[in-house]
């Protein structure tokens, strides 16, 4: 609706139906009010700023106080840039199979890497993840294939009302195929406790202490 631009400055100033498109990633950035550099390379997208990634198997939403779009030169291929996204404040992110929280988030496109600061949470087919700090590695169609979930690990799944299914450690590597949590390594002072059934009904609770486990 309001664009100002300063070409002597490399500053312009969007307001009101904003949005940054990424056609090689596949991803828009929305927002009410967007700033840019031109010397810097710098963009900020702020006024409920919102955040879609198109992936071949669903679209994630993400959405924070702030972002900032940082483009850099790709030396690996001519004529291309790559570009850091910084989501900054109350982010929250979700897709159909995974949705989560976290206070900020860095998106490398060169890469295809996303980290998560400051107390993340994660939700994955009935699991709760936590851990002081996580990294997920997106493949081909931007599907998570792999996350890491360093210091203070801990994941929890519900059995019933009352009892969870629980395995803790140092970290854990969460591997994902087509899109669904396959499997854990737990690394370092592992512990599960899991509950086993006997036709339908709870028979028995399994605890294990190891140095690293597998679920």
């Amino acid at each position: 609706q309001d664009i100002f631009y300063d070409k002597p400055k490399g500053y312009a100033k969007v307001v009101d139906d904003v949005a940054i498109v990424d056609t090689v990633n596949k991803l828009t950035i929305y927002g009410g009010k967007a700033t840019y550099w031109d010397s810097t390379k710098y963009a900020e997208v702020v006024m409920n700023p919102l955040l879609i990634m198109v992936s071949d198997k669903d679209t994630r939403f993400l959405k924070s106080d702030k972002f900032l779009v940082k483009s850099l030169p790709d030396n690996s291929l001519p004529d291309s840039v790559y570009r850091i996204i910084k989501a900054l404040g109350k982010v929250v992110f979700f897709r159909k199979d995974m949705q989560g929280h976290c206070d900020s988030l860095l998106y490398n496109t060169k890469d295809s890497t996303i980290s998560f600061f400051v107390e993340p949470v994660l939700w994955s087919e009935g699991n709760q993840i936590t851990a002081d700090f996580m990294k997920a590695y997106t493949g081909e169609g931007n599907s998570i294939r792999r996350m890491d979930f360093d210091g203070n690990a801990f994941s929890i799944q519900m059995e019933d009302a009352i009892n969870f299914n629980q395995i803790r450690g140092k970290s854990m590597v969460a591997f994902f195929t087509k899109g669904q949590l396959d499997k854990l390594d737990v690394k370092g002072n592992g512990q599960s406790v899991y509950y086993m059934r006997d036709e339908g009904v709870i028979a028995a609770v399994n605890k294990a202490e190891s140095t690293d486990l597998t679920a």
